[in-house]
């Protein structure tokens, strides 16, 4: 009836996640971390680093001893999602008074403009460079500019009105420097000829 006693301890393999599979943006970086601190590691890019930040596609292995020795390995899986395509096109000349519309492209789940429009069209009348960002259905973003610029109106005097007496003329003249004229009788030259004949 004499009792007796022993004791065995026993290790396991120790426990490491990753974590769920990621899905990036092109151009953003995540870094996988097992949480738990462990003797050793070992990625299967080379690093022996706690920690991997990562930008590539592919599948990343992570494996750790404890301090027992014991080992163990866990996978996660990285997809890189390519960036929307977003092109507003050349840059602008408007003449004063004019206006154009500036159009993002559809498709893209949201838009913003730097000018707080929301939507994937915007009028602009102004001068100054114009921004959009979007995004699509996947979280992803990109973003595209385009300056507009503004030209003053050419100035024209045909001087004071006058009156002609019968058999008389004058020579209109709509001013030097312009690349076209019109007058309102078709005439395209800078000088008009009239006259009461």
């Amino acid at each position: 009836a004499c009792p007796g006693r022993d004791t065995i301890v026993v290790t396991t393999d120790p426990i490491i996640t990753l974590g769920n599979d990621i899905s990036l943006c092109q151009g953003d970086t995540a870094v996988l971390d097992p949480i738990v601190t462990y003797t050793t590691y070992l990625w299967n890019t080379g690093s022996t680093s706690p920690t991997l930040p990562v930008t590539a596609a592919g599948t990343y292995t992570l494996t750790v001893t404890d301090i027992n020795g014991c080992i163990n390995s866990d996978e996660i899986d990285v997809t890189v999602n390519p960036s929307p395509l977003v092109d507003l096109g050349s840059d602008i000349s408007l003449c004063d008074g004019e206006s154009v519309t500036l159009d993002a492209g559809s498709g893209f789940f949201d838009y913003l403009w730097n000018i707080g429009s929301a939507t994937q069209t915007v009028n602009v009348s102004q001068q100054g460079t114009f921004t959009v960002t979007v995004t699509d259905v996947l979280g992803c973003t990109a973003f595209d500019e385009i300056n507009i610029s503004v030209n003053p109106l050419p100035a024209v005097d045909l001087g004071p009105d006058f009156n002609l007496c019968p058999g008389a003329g004058a020579v209109l003249d709509g001013g030097p420097g312009m690349s076209s004229y019109l007058w309102s009788d078709g005439s395209t030259g800078q000088l008009l000829l009239i006259s009461t004949d």
